[in-house]
């Protein structure tokens, strides 16, 4: 048995207890990185820890550390497999170091800019401005934003339910339960942001009928360009919504269930990413103590 066929293996064993979107990506490791490679063709036996190095080179010398690392784990889960089933004795994985990866601090809007995208788009009678309006607000994730209906709008108790999300695999668009369990949520409607949303007769018809995430994103893209503010993404827009959540000192455990975490160290890290305050508070406290300490001496 191959490298390429044990990975496969471990992939269609997971088929029905992961979601279709990882089963999708797994197999696009499989087929991008490890299929039609040397390593990928070789025979277990064979393998040792520099044909590991061989395979997770090339992602790592463009500096796709991050696929690298998401290959490595999929690779030494497939290959653990193999020891389990007595196809080999010991993981050649096992001797190679795990790739390091430094994620990227997602761009966002300051509230001012936020201000500006929205009045812009509404000036500009965006067909999306309601979108930009959801997600800066209620920190919705693309998939979740582009599944909402009308009827999940719930004036009645002023509140969003989330529970659906839109995501295209190889091609094909579904609908399909949110990521996690957490996920699954009600956001509480301020009536500020209730009266900024349209009436709409038809409840079960989608807020945004046969947009695609392309489209939404190529939207964004316009609507940024027309306001004059910095470029952001789709993700962008939520991770407006947590900076926001933050500078006006929204606990972490309730910025956490308005944004449908599963683990409360995901909101911790953004919050410390965005919330400057208390570094601010910190700094400020050094210099007082050092300095004003250095002066009663002097």
């Amino acid at each position: 048995m191959t490298l390429s066929e044990i990975v496969k293996a471990w992939i269609d064993a997971r088929t029905l207890s992961r979601a279709p979107s990882t089963i999708s990506g797994y197999n696009r490791l499989l087929r991008l990185y490890i299929a039609n490679t040397r390593v990928g063709g070789m025979e277990l036996s064979e393998l040792d820890g520099s044909d590991m190095i061989e395979l997770l080179a090339p992602l790592i010398r463009r500096g796709c550390t991050r696929q690298a690392q998401l290959l490595q784990v999929l690779v030494s889960a497939a290959l653990r497999q193999a020891v389990r089933k007595r196809l080999l004795s010991w993981s050649p994985m096992d001797e190679v170091e795990n790739v390091s990866h430094v994620s990227r601090i997602t761009p966002w809007l300051t509230v001012d800019q936020a201000r500006q995208l929205l009045a812009s788009s509404a000036a500009a009678d965006d067909p999306y401005y309601i979108a930009w309006l959801i997600m800066l607000c209620c920190g919705l994730r693309r998939g979740e934003m582009l599944a909402l209906r009308w009827s999940d709008i719930d004036r009645q108790r002023s509140m969003l339910h989330v529970e659906r999300q839109k995501i295209e695999i190889d091609g094909i668009t579904m609908i399909t339960r949110p990521k996690s369990k957490t996920s699954v949520r009600d956001i509480p409607l301020d009536e500020a942001l209730l009266t900024h949303l349209p009436l709409h007769r038809g409840k079960d018809c989608d807020i945004l009928p046969g947009v695609s995430c392309k489209m939404l994103a190529d939207g964004l893209e316009r609507a940024v360009q027309l306001a004059g503010v910095p470029r952001v993404t789709l993700h962008g827009l939520r991770h407006s919504m947590a900076a926001t959540a933050a500078g006006d000192g929204v606990p972490v455990k309730v910025l956490q269930t308005l944004l449908g975490h599963a683990h409360f160290q995901t909101t911790a890290d953004i919050y410390a990413h965005v919330n400057q305050e208390p570094r601010i508070q910190a700094v400020r406290l050094i210099s007082n103590s050092l300095l004003g300490a250095r002066l009663e001496i002097v």
